[in-house]
């Protein structure tokens, strides 16, 4: 009697782990579109192709790869870029979100349906949190830059766990280079369109489901904060033209946008 019961015992527990590779081998997301060079572990990524749990994804000088993963969230990995898939939501499993560790380079995260849960990442010198948000990413192993264009995104240092700081303003701005977490409400004063080029190129011929629409954050050394109370005008054949001072801002139909002068008359 004894010795049945170890032999169930034995094959009960080894039951998990015959079911692992079934989940596993659905991934956990999906690239829709690669460009030039890209990788996930020790196989070349192609358009259509999953990623899984584990994945390392690296890129080369010209590589990018969009991933949507099963609850929706987006992400991009830009040029020379490279990052780790430590978690995401897997269909049976307890995970809450996405978790990932950043090698280093640009990235886009935006978050995932209703149910998808907080988006997490590793970076060298600090932690990132965020939900129901969308921000760019960008790593080297002496900085941490984060750029917010929707929702709210929370940034600690590693060298002090306590030094924490939250930002929910779009374009608002958080680094650290491993001293203190800092914020600041315009971008181009410790960003630069080279970290962040899905925002200095508005959304950089990325898919629908990448972009993040709305007014770039870089427009000339104009922010989001710059632009707030501008005046809107609505021009047959541009788009929605935005007044501030002698600066006009054009939104184009297609997210493409573009600064010209104008002269206001009633300065």
């Amino acid at each position: 009697m004894a010795r049945n019961s170890l032999i169930l015992l034995t094959v009960s527990a080894l039951l998990p782990l015959l079911a692992a590779p079934a989940v596993a081998a659905n991934g956990v997301g999906e690239a829709v579109a690669v460009n030039s060079s890209a990788s996930a572990g020790h196989r070349a990524l192609a358009t259509g192709g999953d990623v899984y749990l584990g994945d390392q994804l690296v890129t080369d000088a010209n590589g990018e790869a969009q991933i949507k993963f099963s609850d929706s969230t987006r992400m991009v990995v830009g040029n020379n870029s490279s990052l780790v898939i430590d978690g995401a939501l897997v269909p049976g499993r307890a995970q809450n979100g996405l978790a990932i560790r950043t090698l280093g380079g640009a990235f886009r995260f935006i978050s995932g349906d209703a149910e998808a849960g907080e988006i997490k990442i590793d970076a060298p010198l600090a932690t990132i949190a965020a939900q129901d948000a969308s921000f760019d990413l960008f790593v080297t192993p002496g900085t941490t830059k984060v750029l917010v264009h929707s929702g709210t995104v929370k940034m600690c240092s590693k060298k002090d766990k306590a030094d924490c700081d939250t930002i929910a303003t779009p374009c608002g701005f958080l680094r650290t280079d491993g001293t203190r977490v800092q914020t600041t409400a315009l971008v181009s004063d410790e960003g630069s369109p080279e970290e962040f080029p899905y925002s200095a190129r508005p959304d950089k011929g990325l898919n629908q489901d990448f972009r993040v629409g709305g007014i770039p954050c870089f427009t000339g050394g104009l922010s989001h904060a710059a632009l707030d109370g501008a005046l809107p005008v609505a021009v047959p054949g541009v788009g929605l033209l935005v007044i501030i001072g002698a600066a006009a801002f054009a939104s184009q139909s297609d997210g493409s946008a573009d600064i010209t002068t104008t002269t206001n008359t009633n300065q």
